[in-house]
């Protein structure tokens, strides 16, 4: 089950808490445990707010959700406190039970330990209104005079009594929680961004007819078609025909060109070297010089394992170079 979500992963989240709440409350109920679904929902919600991790939890955030997050936004009389606790017990073991508790978790036991040890800010918090923020401070108080919140009506007449001095509620704790509402910094709204007018089909075909990276990649295929044989090592075998010059752009030079069909592979390092064929770098004349030095096998002089041919004045004319008969190398 995904377990992380990013702010604007609404939708999904919802989704996910609601599998989860059902999953949770079934699974204490296995154990005979009672457990508040809106609880267990409001202890993923300050999961989702802090960091989107709800499979991460520290004993920090069991504080915070404890002594901040349920007592402002979550309204509560005191007859459904204990559910509190009860309900963070219970998530903490499922997601324990069913390992999915990331490795940076604290380990469990350590989480209910601080369950039990925030309890008590728990209480306190709630026992003081100007920890509500304000819409729970209203449901607070239409809970308290058994008001349907549900129904707009009464919640209209609740408020007019209120506004009359019919009912009495913390005026002082009101003003407060109105008072750091204000002070609060406001979401500045971002602005839409302008519509974009995506180019026309003659547009995209001009840009990519125009483009060197796409004239590169269209010769590129054209040359290999069905495809091309590679050696051991996944390099294109020399005996291959090259591309035609024709089909090269313009920053191909030369020495980027592939090597003539009769080259050998033993001598294919050295095409990429400073020479060319016919300099007098490292290969001249289509050979190459750097090949294996002559060896003798049972009489007969072979050069580099018959790979390569020496040219004059090379190794392959030393003293000891050759010999005959069944005569060894001294060599």
């Amino acid at each position: 089950m995904r377990l992380v979500f990013g702010p604007d992963d609404l939708e999904e989240y919802s989704a996910v808490r609601d599998r989860l709440r059902l999953h949770i409350v079934a699974w204490a109920r296995r154990r005979g445990i009672a457990v508040e679904p809106s609880l267990v929902a409001a202890a993923l919600d300050h999961k989702h707010s802090v960091d989107g991790r709800l499979g991460h939890w520290t004993r920090r955030h069991v504080a915070d959700a404890l002594a901040v997050w349920f007592p402002r936004t979550v309204a509560l009389l005191e007859d459904d406190r204990d559910a509190v606790p009860t309900a963070l017990h219970a998530l903490i073991g499922f997601l324990d039970d069913h390992d999915w508790l990331d490795s940076r978790s604290a380990p469990a036991g350590e989480l209910h330990e601080q369950v039990r040890d925030s309890t008590p800010a728990l209480y306190d918090a709630l026992d003081d209104e100007r920890n509500h923020d304000l819409g729970t401070f209203w449901a607070v108080q239409m809970l308290r005079h058994g008001v349907a919140t549900a129904d707009p009506a009464a919640v209209a007449r609740f408020l007019q009594q209120v506004h009359a001095g019919e009912l009495q509620i913390d005026r002082a704790a009101l003003e407060e929680i109105q008072r750091r509402h204000a002070d609060e910094p406001q979401e500045q709204q971002q602005e839409e961004l302008p519509p974009v007018l995506p180019p026309s089909a003659a547009q995209m075909l001009a840009a990519a007819d125009s483009s060197v990276a796409l004239a590169r990649l269209r010769a590129f295929t054209r040359w290999v078609r069905a495809g091309r044989a590679l050696t051991r090592e996944g390099r294109l075998l020399l005996s291959a025909p090259a591309p035609s010059p024709t089909r090269w752009t313009s920053t191909t030079s030369p020495a980027t060109a592939p090597a003539p069909a009769t080259t050998s592979p033993r001598s294919a390092s050295c095409w990429r070297g400073p020479g060319r064929p016919g300099s007098s770098g490292c290969c001249a004349g289509g050979w190459c010089r750097c090949a294996a030095p002559p060896r003798c096998c049972r009489g007969r002089s072979s050069c580099g394992g018959g790979r390569s041919r020496p040219s004059a004045g090379s190794a392959s004319t030393s003293a000891g170079a050759t010999c005959s008969g069944r005569r060894r190398c001294s060599g």
